[in-house]
């Protein structure tokens, strides 16, 4: 089976559930192409088959300004440059990673009679003012939709796709580069936090921060915050921890490497990421790095928010925060502080959830079980092309 990826970019810092879907399906014995706008990271995140199909500057400010002032998501690949890659690699399948590439690639796969698949992860679906006159034409084109957690099912619904053509695919890890918990935690060492993603709003980092302000308050002296990441908020939080007098008790600690992060989360006891939905609309889908920490058997203080009580086991959900109330997450950090005792438990039964539900072989063999069934045994590769 031969898949043709589209994407913007390739591959993000913060797009690893991309880079980990490609490379897991060629594991897999499928045959897989890239195109894109771009090619970033390659040094860290190699893969031989990737075709850069270059945007001009002015037509992606022009993709920019119709976003903004019609409402059209369209992505700006080169279309003539996108049909002759596609004859060029024959596909089976196409699978068009985000709405607005979805949407920029639909008729050409329809015209071309390959069928194509969109994934949905979270600001495609949920960032103002999305509504169903956005996806009208993708959804015209018979694509598949992939939403990334029933949370965003829903959503993809309320815009209008059909119901036939939706289905939910989590994005998984692999559990196997997490090694099970092995260090000891002291009381003497205090509460030692981490937190991952990019510096943006819907991650909450600043609520985080808060959160840190309220344990000293409380006379939590011994809590650290290590943040890992960057991105455009970093100069604000930056400031806040400074204003709110805990400068000392929380570190920006810049980005991480996909490959350090199984042993970086062995240096924390707690991991938080208190999401929460942006002031534009903007939403989580499920965090990848709340799926690691649970694979490393951390303990997970995270919010009620989008797709993540689908990620943490039931039992485990009186450790989720109302989103965007920072004196509820440092109650669940208190909380979880107070049970120590428990910390093993909690954090092994997170890893058998992550394993069970969230594992990127299952990811994986989901994914071949949708192509298997969009491509009839008669037909053979590239036909229509």
């Amino acid at each position: 089976m031969r898949i043709a990826h589209i994407c913007t970019k390739f591959s993000r810092i913060s797009e690893t559930f991309i880079y980990d879907l490609v490379v897991g399906l060629e594991r897999a014995g499928t045959e897989n192409h890239v195109i894109t706008a771009a090619r970033v990271n390659a040094a860290e995140r190699p893969f031989p088959r990737v075709r850069v199909l270059p945007i001009a500057l002015w037509r992606q400010a022009v993709f920019v300004a119709r976003k903004r002032a019609f409402n059209v998501y369209r992505f700006p690949m080169p279309l003539r440059a996108t049909r002759d890659a596609l004859r060029e690699i024959r596909p089976d399948v196409v699978l068009a990673h985000f709405g607005g590439m979805g949407a920029a690639v639909g008729p050409v796969a329809r015209e071309m009679g390959i069928p194509l698949c969109v994934v949905f992860h979270a600001f495609d679906l949920f960032m103002r003012p999305f509504r169903p006159a956005t996806y009208a034409t993708l959804w015209s084109t018979g694509a598949q939709a992939i939403a990334v957690s029933r949370h965003g099912e829903r959503r993809l619904l309320e815009l209008g796709c059909p119901a036939d053509r939706v289905r939910v695919i989590h994005c998984g890890v692999d559990v196997a580069r997490f090694g099970v918990c092995d260090t000891a935690r002291s009381a003497a060492n205090g509460l030692r936090l981490a937190s991952v993603g990019r510096l943006v709003e819907k991650k909450g980092f600043d609520d985080a921060i808060r959160a840190v302000a309220t344990l000293r308050k409380n006379g939590a002296h011994m809590v650290r915050l290590d943040i890992w990441g960057n991105g455009p908020c970093r100069r604000r939080l930056v400031r806040l921890s400074r204003r709110l007098g805990v400068d000392d008790l929380v570190s920006f600690r810049g980005s991480v490497a996909a490959r350090d992060v199984p042993s970086l989360l062995r240096d924390y006891d707690v991991f938080v990421l208190p999401s929460r939905t942006a002031r534009n609309g903007d939403a989580e889908g499920i965090p990848i790095t709340l799926l690691e920490a649970q694979a490393a058997e951390r303990p997970v203080v995270a919010t009620l928010h989008a797709g993540i009580p689908e990620a943490i086991p039931p039992e485990h959900h009186g450790l989720l925060a109302r989103e965007g109330d920072a004196e509820d997450l440092a109650q669940k950090l208190a909380s979880l502080a107070a049970w120590r005792d428990e910390w093993e438990a909690i954090g092994r039964r997170g890893r058998e959830w992550v394993a069970e539900r969230f594992s990127l072989s299952g990811e994986i063999e989901e994914y071949l079980r949708l192509f298997r069934g969009l491509c009839s045994p008669s037909r053979s590769a590239g036909e229509g092309v």
